[in-house]
């Protein structure tokens, strides 16, 4: 034949778009059939899919489901619970359940021939709060830049107030010529 699988829409009962509850019982399935021994997957992709029919069950058809659509759907669990001591969802937890969603969706996009774009793809993860502090280089307060000087020799206090004032990184420093130091006297080398 030659058309692609691809260009193929399934006929579901009563037309041709797949309801979100079709689309969850097909994949719950799938899941099933190939990881029948993994009951913690299945069990976590349930809870999963749970939230997503609770969220964005009121667009009917997985079709309908758009980025913007999957983007409401991170805000309203950011915005949920968990727990006794009533602590937000994680960012790790809504950016894995994001990836349980793709992988619905390339199932249903690849399996089922279901003719739509993958909502999930190129998903901007959410990032924790201690996920933004590790990322930021530790500045240092002038209290701290003066005990570090102080109870520096003169050489690294030469090397310390060069980073510091020059803005250069550790390994630019370290490969700085020796013809770019000098020194008044061996006490007080200057770079």
């Amino acid at each position: 034949m030659a058309g692609s699988a691809r260009s193929v829409k399934p006929v579901e009962e009563g037309g041709t778009a797949t309801s979100i509850e079709r689309a969850i019982v097909l994949f719950q399935e799938h899941i099933n059939a190939h990881s029948p021994t993994k009951l913690a997957t299945l069990q976590r992709y349930n809870q999963v899919l749970d939230h997503f029919a609770r969220i964005l069950g009121n667009k009917k058809y997985v079709e309908a489901v758009t980025r913007s659509g999957i983007e409401d759907y991170k805000i309203a669990r950011s915005r949920e619970t968990v727990g006794n001591d009533r602590r937000p969802v994680s960012a790790a937890t809504i950016n894995f359940e994001i990836t349980v969603l793709r992988t619905l969706f390339y199932y249903l996009i690849r399996e089922r021939c279901i003719s739509m774009d993958n909502p999930c793809t190129r998903f901007k993860p959410l990032r924790s709060d201690k996920e933004r502090l590790k990322r930021r280089p530790p500045v240092y307060g002038q209290a701290e830049l003066d005990k570090i000087i102080a109870e520096s020799g003169h050489i690294e206090r030469a090397i310390f107030a060069t980073l510091v004032l020059t803005g250069l990184r550790k390994d630019e420093l370290c490969d700085l010529p020796p013809e770019n130091c000098t020194s008044v006297n061996e006490s007080s080398p200057r770079v």
